[in-house]
């Protein structure tokens, strides 16, 4: 397929649509909290209670529920506008980012549990089930757009380079200097 071109733009557009599905992520997690009632912060790869804990235990589930929502909502999106307006290369970046983010958050429940894990564990159903479903519906979602518009490989492991690339700044960037955004 024409339209996997690699340019300078195009390496552009995938580092925006990086920081913009964490900040966008991030943010979900932030307003739901504060709408709970709860003084919150929010940095590039975390968002948390300022006081140390939220007003009401439901809070935190609720609270972890907003980011992955989001970032879901967004690869459907992306998803929608490519099966009716077609591929558009520089909206493949927000498919890809989105994706990796929730596999890398799911392979993070090993260290540390977060979002999807902590609610799956909430629910009775292991750290790891809702986890894995949501990675394996953004994977399938993933396949469908590479097989449907015959995306290369070359094209999509690049575009993951990239995507590894920023994300691993974000989250570095955030474990050293922890700037606060909200």
């Amino acid at each position: 397929m024409k339209g996997q071109l690699m340019d300078i733009k195009y390496c552009i557009i995938v580092f925006l649509a990086t920081i913009c599905t964490w900040f966008v992520h991030e943010f979900a997690h932030w307003s739901i909290s504060e709408y709970l009632g709860n003084d919150t912060t929010m940095t590039m790869n975390s968002t948390y209670p300022t006081m140390g804990a939220y007003s009401q235990d439901r809070h935190a589930i609720l609270v972890s529920a907003a980011g992955p929502i989001v970032t879901l909502i967004q690869a459907i999106v992306v998803l929608f506008i490519f099966k009716f307006q077609g591929f558009n290369k520089y909206l493949y970046p927000f498919l890809m980012a989105a994706t990796y983010m929730r596999i890398l958050a799911s392979l993070m429940n090993i260290v540390h549990v977060n979002d999807e894990g902590r609610i799956s564990e909430f629910l009775g159903l292991g750290v790891f089930f809702l986890p894995l479903v949501v990675s394996a519906c953004l994977i399938f979602i993933m396949y469908k757009v590479a097989v449907s518009f015959g995306l290369r490989a070359r094209f999509q492991a690049l575009t993951l380079i990239l995507v590894m690339t920023c994300s691993s700044s974000i989250i570095l960037l955030d474990q050293y200097f922890k700037i606060i955004i909200l």
